[in-house]
């Protein structure tokens, strides 16, 4: 597929994990459109991403998008310093009262895939709680100064009622300009990772000396990816990059241990989507056994190239007639048997149902 601007912002995101000097960002600009080039970064969401590595080979676009993607890079730095701020805020209220909580992918991901916590977006603050906590949680979080955005203005007995059939509330604090997303589980179908959850294994990441994040150990953490990526068919670069940092710094022979304990932990088709999209996308050194492991079941090489186009499309699946479809249809594929399939459709019209009921 012959796209010199996603190839371009591809190798941008390549070379912020690996470092890899035979990247030729310089060679690759002189074929770039570059309005098409910061269309695309911004679709993705990584122009911190990008703004680093150009600056880093020297490669200056032309004026206008050199602006553009100056003040993008800025203001992802400000909302990470922000993100910090509030994480540590955020978790000493949690532990204040007695609240336990994991932070997700966000900051502690952007240490453990790129070496920096700063290194890419982090807005959102992905926190997750027991299910049984919930209602305590949205008590908290209004204390802090957020309001629930989905479901919009819920109370908090109502929050706890939603996340019996979603493993997410969105909650926002317009005076921090902050998005927090409050899980109660890591998948939307509780068949994928089941096990899974605030009882597994942790560690804890330093984001700055002041602030230290408790995530999921790297075990769990693949798996997890996986199946966050799997669920959106990965239609972000943002996410496939920091995937594969996260494999990239593992290395080839601890990658296969963490696949093999993801299907262990039943993510079912998705960490082969994930390694094969990956793989294709970025030429990662994984183990030859490995590879060939991957390509023997078709439909995990279905749902890679699925992803692989979803990624190409000019503009996101919500900003697409029919966008999401695709996706949809994927969901079923993650696991063999009728039984997940069926538990799928029927959890995907479910939640289109109360979806059209919210917006009525």
């Amino acid at each position: 597929m012959d796209d010199p601007e996603f190839e371009m912002a591809a190798a941008c995101c390549r070379w912020s994990f690996s470092g890899d000097t035979r990247i030729d960002l310089r060679q690759a600009s002189e074929k770039v459109d570059w309005p098409r080039f910061m269309r695309l970064v911004r679709r993705h969401r990584i122009q911190g991403i990008a703004a680093r590595a150009l600056q880093k080979h020297n490669i200056e676009p032309p004026e206008a998008e050199a602006a553009l993607i100056a003040t993008d890079a800025s203001g992802i730095a400000e909302r990470n310093l922000r993100s910090t701020a509030e994480s540590g805020r955020l978790l000493k209220s949690f532990s204040k009262a007695g609240l336990d909580t994991l932070f997700m992918k966000g900051l502690t991901l952007s240490v453990l895939a790129y070496g920096d916590p700063f290194a890419k977006e982090g807005s959102d603050i992905d926190l997750l709680v027991d299910a049984d906590a919930v209602e305590e949680a949205a008590g908290l979080l209004e204390k802090l100064g957020y309001r629930p955005t989905v479901p919009e203005g819920a109370s908090r007995s109502a929050i706890a009622r939603w996340h019996r059939r979603h493993k997410e509330s969105l909650w926002y604090n317009s005076a921090k300009d902050t998005q927090v997303d409050l899980h109660s589980r890591l998948s939307d179908n509780v068949a994928l990772i089941p096990a899974m959850g605030l009882k597994s294994p942790r560690r804890t990441i330093e984001i700055t000396p002041s602030v230290n994040l408790p995530t999921l150990t790297d075990e769990d953490l693949f798996a997890y990816l996986c199946v966050h990526g799997a669920s959106s068919a990965w239609f972000r670069l943002k996410w496939a990059s920091d995937f594969a940092g996260f494999v990239h710094r593992a290395g080839p022979q601890e990658t296969q241990r963490l696949y093999d304990a993801a299907k262990e932990r039943r993510a079912g088709r998705a960490p082969a989507q994930a390694l094969l999209l990956v793989d294709r996308l970025f030429r990662l050194d994984l183990p030859h056994s490995l590879r060939q492991e991957l390509r023997s079941d078709r439909v995990s090489r279905l749902l890679a190239v699925i992803a692989f186009r979803e990624l190409h499309r000019e503009r996101a699946p919500a900003q697409r007639p029919l966008g999401t479809l695709f996706i949809h249809l994927t969901q079923p594929l993650l696991r063999r048997g009728w039984n997940f399939k069926l538990s799928e459709v029927a959890r995907q019209v479910r939640d289109m149902v109360q979806d059209r009921a919210l917006r009525a």
